[in-house]
């Protein structure tokens, strides 16, 4: 009978005797961490790749400096605003009524001028992964040209709806400042003149020929930059 009584107690006691053992990671040997700040404002420095366009007088591709401001949402979203400025953009001119050498008419400057709004999934909610927050986003606002005037083919890049998805990330530091990595899928519907069109009294061939006058473009947007964080 004792020697029931001491097996019992040796089997409870047991467990206690035996060393410590942990399930998962420690929390300061954990990859994730709380990602802080509820606000930032980031400056970036970006390439807008623009498309090839049907009509050939769309803007080229160059630098572009983004200013954004996000508020971080509680949960995983994020609530974002965005204004682009291309400032040294440019753009073929032509003039449809001619064909050949003659309706090329040289370039003049497209500076672009971006503001749009949207919001950002974070792929790991609240936290970073080894100091990396992963986050999908998709955006919507207007893209427009300062240079206002239409050129003498009756064309001018107007303000258009401009709808984008991409991906970023937030580089945390631990610090007031972080860095900002952000890539960015962007499209825009160009619309041209009906004279870039094949028809009557059309100069042949045509800009166009037969395809549309209002066709959807896609161009690309890489940018980084340091954002500014603060609050909790």
């Amino acid at each position: 009978m004792i020697r029931r009584v001491l097996g019992a107690c040796a089997l409870l006691l047991s467990p206690a005797l035996l060393p410590a053992q942990v399930i998962g990671h420690l929390p300061e040997q954990s990859p994730f961490a709380d990602a802080i700040g509820r606000h930032s404002a980031t400056l970036q420095l970006g390439w807008l790749k623009t498309a090839n366009d049907p009509g050939g007088v769309g803007p080229t591709s160059g630098p572009m400096l983004v200013g954004r401001y996000e508020y971080d949402a509680p949960g995983p979203v994020t609530v974002t605003t965005r204004i682009g400025y291309a400032p040294t953009l440019q753009r073929d001119m032509k003039d449809p009524l001619f064909s050949g050498p003659l309706r090329d008419l040289g370039t003049a400057p497209e500076p672009l001028l971006l503001v749009d709004g949207g919001i950002q999934l974070a792929l790991t909610g609240d936290k970073t992964f080894r100091g990396v927050q992963p986050r999908l986003h998709t955006n919507a606002g207007l893209i427009s040209s300062l240079q206002r005037d239409f050129d003498i083919g009756a064309y001018r890049f107007g303000p258009k709806l401009a709808l984008s998805y991409g991906v970023s990330a937030r580089i945390v530091t631990g610090k007031l400042l972080e860095w900002h990595v952000d890539l960015t899928h962007m499209f825009w519907r160009m619309n041209y003149p009906a004279s870039y069109q094949s028809g009557v009294g059309i100069q042949e061939p045509s800009i166009l020929g037969n395809g549309r006058t209002n066709p959807w473009v896609g161009n690309v947007l890489l940018s980084v930059g340091l954002s500014r964080v603060w609050g909790r």
